[in-house]
């Protein structure tokens, strides 16, 4: 039902829904998807419940609160972007900093898209691909100038060796439609190397709607 919720988008029950939320009897699996449908349905009044959420120590209410607070978090809520802030540098599961970075990106926050520039730079290589991967996303979402961001990812992207953590800048770049980036993946696509890259290469072209690319990937699809 939980599920179901997130694609219905009734705020009728929203009440039980945070009472569940707020349940540590409830199992962490219902908890975890009730925290997703608040946010999808675009409730507000839950952002308190999922700031604790945060805190929790069960990794998946960690996640779910994580992912909501991306979706519902107003650009000057300083508080709560403060909070992904810090458990995007410290937490201590992978995945609670991958899905707070991400959210960071969703919000698109000043403080946050800074925050997000700062660990592209200067982080270490697996949060430096989720932090292009939000910068894409934000500018996606918020339709913002994205120079600045384009440069800094193709960058990386061209200098990162670990085709896994490259796969994630290749989206962004997609994502952002920076121009210059596409010569660049379009030469990575008739190299050899990882298949699961060249998939997402492919996928970042097609966001930019890059005709040019056309005779590279029809070759991958023979």
């Amino acid at each position: 039902p939980a599920i179901a919720l997130q694609l219905v988008r009734t705020r009728d029950a929203i009440p039980q829904m945070l009472e569940i939320f707020n349940n540590p009897e409830q199992d962490r699996y219902v908890r975890s998807h009730v925290a997703v449908a608040l946010g999808k349905i675009g409730a507000k009044s839950a952002v308190g419940s999922l700031v604790k959420g945060l805190e929790n120590k069960l990794q998946f209410i960690q996640y779910g609160s994580a992912i909501s607070l991306g979706l519902l978090t107003e650009k000057d809520d300083r508080n709560t972007i403060n909070k992904l802030i810090r458990h995007a540098k410290s937490a201590a599961d992978r995945g609670t900093k991958n899905f707070c970075i991400v959210a960071l990106g969703e919000i698109g926050s000043t403080k946050g898209r800074a925050f997000l520039m700062d660990l592209v730079k200067k982080g270490k290589l697996h949060d430096q691909s989720f932090a292009c991967l939000a910068l894409g996303v934000s500018a996606f979402k918020h339709k913002e100038e994205a120079n600045e961001m384009g440069r800094l990812i193709l960058e990386l992207y061209q200098k990162t060796r670990s085709e896994a953590q490259k796969s994630p800048m290749a989206i962004a770049l997609g994502l952002i439609n920076y121009e210059p980036s596409r010569e660049v993946m379009r030469k990575d696509l008739e190299r050899p190397g990882s298949q699961s890259l060249k998939g997402n290469i492919a996928t970042a072209l097609g966001l930019m709607d890059d005709k040019d690319s056309i005779p590279a990937i029809q070759e991958l699809v023979k």
